[in-house]
């Protein structure tokens, strides 16, 4: 029994041996033909991957802005455009963007308006949904062909979702401090709690109004634009301005210049000023000091004069009557003198007579 299956199985590997030379001979051709179909489909497939993706390249070209950010919900991107429009009419121009930014769902948040002899426009700060961002920025452009735009997209995701974790981390601080506030039994405990709490809560209301910001500019994205028409203004006549004219516009001129002289000097004034302060505290003092001081030497002067002028008038009253008292006496000398040589010459008349 033994020995027929010994040579049973010695039978059989013969046989699967013999099998196998036979299959290896037969499959060179058959492997060849796989293998190259299966390079010529591996090539095709290579290629289709290819133009596939170019492709896709292209379609994410022209995929908007707000489009890839509805693909990442996750994402907080802010959007923001500047725009610059030349048109043709600017009434027209302007009727149409308020339509077109009515029936986008958007609003105008700020407008203002200057009119010139070269130019009008309009400055538009506008709010539109994050959606219809990119949407309303093509259907600009058939207002103006020419329209020049700047798109700038700030990636915000980071900051809120750092700000989630804050306020949760802020919440929870809350949520103990309160719940220590229920369990203090000292004034002095409930006091630090209180105040502990209050910067907490601040924290968070403040947390809580950025998060806001941040959701407000996301959900609505922002468009600045510039919208202008240029003229072109009659050109001037210089010899059409008559005589009167010409006074007129000197007058005015001169006007202008002294107007601009005054608000010169008015603007050096107050520019001035304040160095001024710090010397007037110094030298009004001083000046206070030098008034008295010239106020009394004033006052010593005068009554030196005053002295001066008395001892003077003294002076001259002496001189005027010291001379006419020696007149007086020399008067009286003389009359006694005539008195004495007619009562001699007297005696003598009547012996010539005789």
């Amino acid at each position: 029994m033994q020995r027929w299956l010994k040579v049973s199985w010695s039978k059989g590997l013969i046989v699967l041996m013999a099998f196998l030379v036979l299959t290896a001979c037969s499959s060179p051709k058959g492997a060849m033909d796989n293998t190259s179909s299966k390079q010529v489909q591996s090539n095709s497939g290579a290629m289709a991957d290819s133009n596939s993706a170019t492709a896709n390249v292209v379609e994410a070209g022209k995929t908007s802005l707000a489009t890839q950010a509805k693909e990442d919900p996750s994402r907080k991107i802010i959007y923001k455009a500047n725009l610059e429009m030349p048109v043709k009419d600017y009434r027209s121009a302007q009727e149409k963007l308020r339509q077109l930014i009515s029936a986008s769902g958007g609003y105008i948040l700020d407008f203002t308006e200057n009119t010139t002899n070269n130019q009008i426009s309009g400055s538009f700060i506008i709010k539109i949904e994050a959606g219809q961002f990119a949407p309303l920025l093509d259907q600009l452009e058939t207002i103006s062909p020419s329209m020049q735009r700047s798109v700038k997209g700030e990636d915000v995701s980071e900051e809120y979702v750092d700000l989630t974790a804050r306020l949760k981390a802020k919440q929870t601080v809350e949520s103990r401090l309160l719940s220590f506030m229920e369990k203090a039994t000292k004034s002095d405990e409930l006091l630090a709690y209180s105040t502990e709490l209050g910067k907490v809560q601040e924290e968070i209301e403040r947390i809580k109004g950025r998060k806001n910001y941040l959701d407000q500019n996301v959900a609505y994205s922002t468009i600045q634009l510039q919208m202008y028409q240029n003229n072109n203004p009659a050109p001037v006549n210089p010899n059409k301005e008559t005589f009167g004219g010409e006074i007129a516009s000197a007058f005015g001129s001169s006007v202008k210049s002294v107007l601009a002289f005054f608000k010169s000097l008015v603007v050096f004034l107050t520019a001035i000023i304040p160095a001024l302060i710090p010397l007037a505290i110094i030298l009004v003092p001083i000046w206070i000091l030098v008034r008295k001081r010239q106020k009394r030497k004033g006052k010593e002067w005068d009554l030196r004069y005053q002295n001066r002028s008395e001892v003077s008038l003294n002076r001259a009253e002496e001189i005027q009557e010291e001379p006419i008292e020696g007149l007086q006496d020399n008067d009286d000398k003389e009359l006694d003198e005539r008195e004495t040589n007619s009562s001699e010459v007297a005696p003598n008349n009547p012996k010539k007579d005789n």
